[in-house]
């Protein structure tokens, strides 16, 4: 699971001497998500905590009622009776509650995830076609610079022929009688 840390520890290298990415941006687009899920999973903790805060309730409402339930009628004050069946629709209501707002924490935990993978996976996407632009115009330049390499050896070897021809020519002038 993607977590806030792992977001703000991200790296990505740094581009010379060629496009890219603007670091700062995308720095900047970091923080938001970390910002984002750190938001999500702090309401997600929230709903869990006050699930088992409704569920640590409800259990004590239940022994309660159990503990009513299996007493006699008569020993009860005469005012229970009547209202044992508002309670356990109370706690009906309560359970129903609870499991309602951990359905919709989990739903709402889910959206966002799914929300991170879509974009992270937009942003690798991106990346890598913007990867392959730049090695193919990288690819480019090496074949230029390469046969420009190759025609400068080429003028070199020319130009040494031609100088080794004139020195010998010169040699030959300079050991002739005047």
């Amino acid at each position: 699971m993607l977590t806030p840390v792992d977001i703000d520890r991200k790296q990505f290298t740094t581009v010379r001497l060629r496009e890219g990415y603007d670091q700062d941006d995308v720095d900047d687009f970091l923080d938001q998500c970390s910002k984002a899920l750190a938001g999500s999973i702090a309401r997600e903790a929230a709903a869990q905590a006050e699930l088992a805060r409704v569920k640590s309730q409800l259990a004590v409402q239940k022994r309660q009622l159990e503990a009513y339930g299996s007493a006699p009628t008569a020993a009860l004050p005469p005012v229970i009776p009547e209202y044992l069946g508002d309670v356990s629709r109370i706690l009906s209501v309560a359970q129903q509650t609870a499991d309602q707002q951990t359905a919709e924490a989990s739903k709402a935990a889910e959206e966002h995830i799914a929300q991170a993978k879509s974009e992270a996976a937009r942003i690798i996407g991106e990346s890598t076609v913007e990867a392959d632009k730049q090695r193919t115009r990288a690819q480019g330049e090496l074949y230029t610079v390469q046969n420009t390499l190759t025609q400068l050896r080429e003028q070199e070897s020319k130009l040494r022929a031609f100088l080794t021809e004139h020195l010998t020519a010169l040699g030959a002038k300079l050991d002739e009688p005047h």
